[in-house]
């Protein structure tokens, strides 16, 4: 099956990893290159409210806190959650956690990132590729632009 590649989505419920999962399950970018595809969720999330396609490559898998324990205890849980999580080979990182207070949403974000790469790096010696989306965060409502 495919070509060995195993993809580790983190986020995989919000727009973006979710469109990722959708894409690599409809063989993007080329026919059967993806062998495992592992959707990471903080909370959880089946396939069919997901409306993924139905696949024996998807691995869902939610309950993973990448703000808790200690840096061993994150590699365990991920050993021990994330089937053939020795196998990944490419990590698209979407992960988001909100925050009122904007200077402990930043360093939740730098936290979780650092965490969830440092424990891929130790579980899979075959890493070949990580994607980490950026982006600023700015909202304001009707009124605060009508009146601004």
């Amino acid at each position: 099956m495919g070509q060995g590649k195993h993809a580790l989505i983190f986020g995989a419920s919000g727009v973006p990893g979710w469109s990722f999962v959708n894409e690599m399950l409809n063989d993007y970018p080329q026919p059967q290159i993806w062998n495992r595809v592992s959707a990471l969720t903080n909370r959880p999330l089946t396939r069919e409210a997901a409306m993924w396609p139905a696949d024996e490559r998807l691995d869902i898998v939610s309950g993973i806190d990448l703000l808790k324990g200690s840096q061993d205890e994150l590699e365990e849980v991920m050993r021990s959650k994330i089937p053939q999580v020795n196998s990944v080979t490419h990590v698209y990182y979407f992960a988001y956690k909100a925050n009122h207070d904007l200077h402990k949403e930043l360093q939740d974000a730098v936290d979780m990132f650092r965490r969830a790469i440092t424990a891929i790096d130790h579980l899979s010696s075959g890493l070949e590729f990580v994607v980490l989306q950026t982006g600023a965060k700015v909202a304001k409502t009707l009124s605060e632009i009508d009146s601004g």
